[in-house]
C-alpha cells in the first residue's frame, strides 16, 4: 500500500467511520465472483448478458448486446426468469473481509447490487454479536422512508432491487434508470442527499449511476443544498490513471 493511501485511510477515512458519520455504498465490483447457492458465481454485467443469451438460446454476441435488451429478452424468453436471477444473485457465503466492512457502524448502507451479500453478512453479524450489533433495517428502493427511527437503526437500502424481493422490480435497463430518476423514490433521494453531504465510501463502485446523478444534478441546479460539503471516497480493486484523476 502506498504511503499516501495509508495516510488518507488513517487520517481521513477511519475517523469518520469511528464517529459514525460515514455511509457505505456497495457496487458490483465488491461482490462479483461471490459464490451463490448454485454453480454460478455473482456475475458482472457482461457475464449476466452472456448467461441470459445462453439460457434464452439466442446466438448473439454478448459484446453487441446491452443489459437492457438482454433483460427484456430474458423476461420474455426464460421460463421462471425470477428463479434464473435468483440462481445468479442469491449468495451462499461472503468472505470475512466483506463481513467485517459491513459490520462497522455506518450511518447508512446503500447498494446498487441486487444480490443478497450484504443481507447475509449482516445477518451473520447479528447472530455473532447479538445485542452489540446495529439494528439492521432492510428496505427496498420502492419502500417509503420512515421519518422517525431509532439512533441505533442502520438502514440497508437496495437502490436497484433486492433478489429476495425481485417480484417488486429491479433497475437494470436505461428505461428503468430513467424511471427511477423521474419517480424520485424516497430512498433514492435519501442516498443523493448523503452523497451531497459527503463522508460516503464507495466500495466497488465508480459511481456511474445515472438515476442518482440526475437527482444530484437537479438539486445542484436548484441550489437546494451546499454541494459536497465533505469529501467522498471511492475504493476499487484497480483503476486507471484517468479514473484516479477524475
Amino acid at each position: 500500500m502506498e504511503k499516501c493511501v495509508k495516510t488518507l485511510i488513517d487520517e481521513k477515512i477511519i475517523p469518520i467511520i469511528e464517529a459514525g458519520e460515514a455511509s457505505l455504498f456497495v457496487g458490483a465490483g465488491a461482490t462479483i465472483g461471490f459464490e451463490t447457492e448454485t454453480d454460478y458465481t455473482v456475475p458482472s454485467t457482461g457475464e449476466l448478458i452472456k448467461r441470459i443469451l445462453i439460457q434464452a438460446k439466442i446466438d448473439d454476441d454478448p459484446n453487441d448486446t446491452d443489459i437492457g435488451d438482454a433483460f427484456a429478452v430474458g423476461q420474455d424468453s426464460i421460463k421462471e426468469f425470477d428463479e434464473f436471477l435468483g440462481n445468479n444473485f442469491r449468495v451462499a457465503s461472503v468472505p470475512s473481509w466483506f463481513q467485517e466492512i459491513c459490520g462497522l457502524w455506518w450511518r447508512r448502507i446503500y447498494t446498487t447490487n441486487v444480490d443478497n451479500a450484504i443481507k447475509l453478512a449482516t445477518r451473520n453479524i447479528t447472530k455473532k454479536r447479538k445485542e452489540d450489533a446495529p439494528k439492521y433495517k432492510y428496505v427496498n428502493f420502492r419502500d417509503q422512508a420512515e421519518v422517525d427511527h431509532s439512533p441505533v437503526d442502520l438502514p440497508i437500502v437496495s437502490l436497484h432491487g433486492d433478489i429476495e424481493k425481485i417480484s417488486e422490480g429491479a433497475v437494470f435497463s436505461g428505461y428503468q434508470y430513467a424511471d427511477a430518476a423521474v419517480r424520485k423514490f424516497d430512498w433514492m433521494n435519501d442516498a443523493a442527499l448523503h452523497i451531497i453531504k459527503g463522508n460516503c465510501i464507495f466500495l466497488g463502485s465508480r459511481f456511474k449511476e445515472s438515476d442518482l446523478e440526475t437527482i444530484i444534478n437537479e438539486r445542484r441546479i436548484l441550489k437546494k443544498d451546499d454541494i459536497f460539503v465533505n469529501k467522498n471516497y471511492i475504493v476499487l480493486r484497480k483503476f486507471t490513471e484517468t479514473q484516479k484523476r477524475n
